[in-house]
């Protein structure tokens, strides 16, 4: 395997894993991975994930034997290119099937890489849908959440994928509540219906309540 992963890209490598089974579970074999296209009429798009990140990503599958690599020649335009094509494994389908399996992925990209377990299959933690279900945790606070404070948590949050990449999805949803609730701890309520609202009254900032008392 060539170099680590980052944080974004070990994210990534469970929703790679699930998009393609996804495909090859509809009878799509082999997918073609072409940098021109975007992802139209079935070519899977390398822009999902970076020209890096999925190349770090799919050497981290083949190295578990979840998919294996092809190439063909294309001609055109008076030039003849090799395109990747990715195809499925037993083991693949097998993890797939079963509800996952834990692999061993190197990480970080910077640095000395080490060995970190990543959960594959649909019982595994989703990372984009992690990050759903903390933006509802904070919807469904009643507390304001400040923009500056969002970025914060965003970036917190990233921080935490090395951690969160090889549990199962209900597991680190657990997590996810515990950490974003102490952070919402922070955070103000917002104004509810029927609390006191203030209003410029003569020149003066009165509440409504004490308005409404003083013209009895």
């Amino acid at each position: 395997m060539t170099g680590g992963l980052s944080n974004r890209m070990l994210g990534d490598v469970n929703k790679c894993f699930l998009e393609l089974y996804s495909r090859f579970e509809k009878g799509e074999d082999p997918i073609r991975v072409d940098r021109e296209q975007s992802g139209d009429n079935g070519e899977f798009s390398v822009w999902t994930y970076g020209t890096m990140g999925f190349a770090r990503i799919r050497e981290s599958l083949a190295a578990e034997d979840l998919i294996c690599k092809d190439q063909e020649k294309i001609s055109g335009e008076g030039k003849t290119k090799t395109r990747m094509l990715i195809r499925p494994t037993p083991e693949g389908f097998r993890v797939y099937r079963n509800g996952g399996r834990q692999i061993t992925v190197q990480y970080p990209m910077d640095g000395p890489p080490r060995e970190i377990p990543v959960g594959v299959g649909p019982l595994y933690t989703n990372i984009h849908s992690l990050r759903d279900f903390y933006e509802t945790v904070i919807e469904q606070s009643g507390r304001r959440a400040p923009k500056y404070r969002r970025e914060t948590w965003e970036h917190e949050f990233y921080q935490m994928i090395p951690e969160l990449a090889g549990k199962l999805h209900g597991e680190a949803e657990v997590e996810i509540r515990k950490w974003i609730t102490e952070r919402l701890q922070e955070c103000k309520m917002k104004a509810t219906i029927g609390a006191p609202r203030y209003y410029r009254v003569q020149g003066l900032d009165e509440s409504l309540e004490r308005w409404m008392g003083s013209s009895k």
